[in-house]
């Protein structure tokens, strides 16, 4: 990062409600570059947090780029995204691990009877994420190849033709537009989500992230208590999923693993437990959140 410092995307001062569209979007990207600078020096970790801060970093960045795609050159962000998430998907599969990982501890922190039986379970997880991460533990050339493909876009640092009017408005007039499409697009999803339908799902958890990213993106426009029920109900719709998510992909690794039966049992046992909390809770978690009133009309 440090070595391209000449071509970074330069914020310009505080946003306020008077700022334009350029200026936001300048800052929200300064705000990645600042992210992935950090990484950079923690880069030699790959640790669980570290991996996690990373793929979170790149999700902000294509979710910003998505909710301003009106105003990108359309080929060229979706090429740049295309980079950004082949740079996450090389951590993919160390996430899964470390997640996995994570699940394992709920039966002991819950006092399960028999959570003696985690530990083949936990070293052998521990195994599968070593190997992982020496096929695909190179997270500071990734950083740094991120960092020279910002810094060689010059659209990030440019309106394209015949848009600077668009860059000129404010982004107070241009933020509300972009929450109401995505909240419509979820609403609609919510209330027929299918979760057994795994592609459904995804899409459905991209969106929820990118309308989360967004509301974080412009929540300088609008006092904290206002946006606090909203986004409460959205983050427990994600969390919901996400926890799901991570129980099915738990299951799918457990079988992988060279452990006694009564571990394999243990941890099967917990996650199908997990799974059907999730989507029994799911339902009213929807409701509540296309019962939600949006805080930015």
């Amino acid at each position: 990062m440090a070595k391209a410092a000449e071509h970074k995307v330069r914020a310009n001062g505080r946003l306020t409600r008077k700022s334009d569209v350029e200026a936001a979007f300048r800052q929200f990207i300064a705000a990645s570059d600042q992210s992935l600078l950090r990484l950079e020096r923690d880069s030699g970790r790959s640790d669980a947090e570290t991996i996690h801060h990373f793929r979170t970093t790149i999700r902000r960045l294509r979710s910003l780029l998505s909710s301003f795609k009106d105003l990108l050159p359309d080929g060229e962000r979706k090429d740049l995204s295309r980079q950004l998430k082949d740079f996450a998907q090389h951590y993919a599969h160390l996430r899964e691990w470390d997640v996995f990982l994570q699940a394992t501890k709920k039966p002991r922190e819950a006092g399960l009877t028999g959570s003696i039986w985690l530990k083949p379970v936990e070293d052998a997880a521990l195994t599968e994420r070593g190997a992982e991460l020496m096929k695909n533990g190179r997270l500071a050339a990734d950083i740094d190849a991120i960092d020279r493909a910002l810094a060689s876009t010059e659209w990030l640092r440019a309106p394209k033709p015949g848009q600077s009017d668009e860059w000129n408005r404010r982004f107070a007039k241009f933020a509300p537009a972009v929450l109401d499409r995505q909240r419509r697009k979820l609403r609609l999803q919510a209330k027929t989500l299918d979760l057994a339908d795994p592609a459904a799902v995804h899409k459905f958890r991209i969106n929820t992230k990118k309308h989360r990213y967004m509301i974080e993106f412009s929540s300088f426009l609008y006092k904290k208590k206002s946006t606090k029920r909203y986004l409460g109900r959205l983050v427990a719709i994600q969390d919901v999923l996400g926890e799901m998510r991570d129980a099915l992909k738990a299951q799918e690794l457990v079988t992988r693993l060279d452990v006694p039966e009564p571990s394999r049992a243990l941890v099967t046992g917990w996650l199908a437990h997990d799974v059907t909390s999730c989507r029994e809770l799911f339902p009213s978690y929807g409701k509540a959140f296309r019962d939600a009133e949006p805080f930015w009309e």
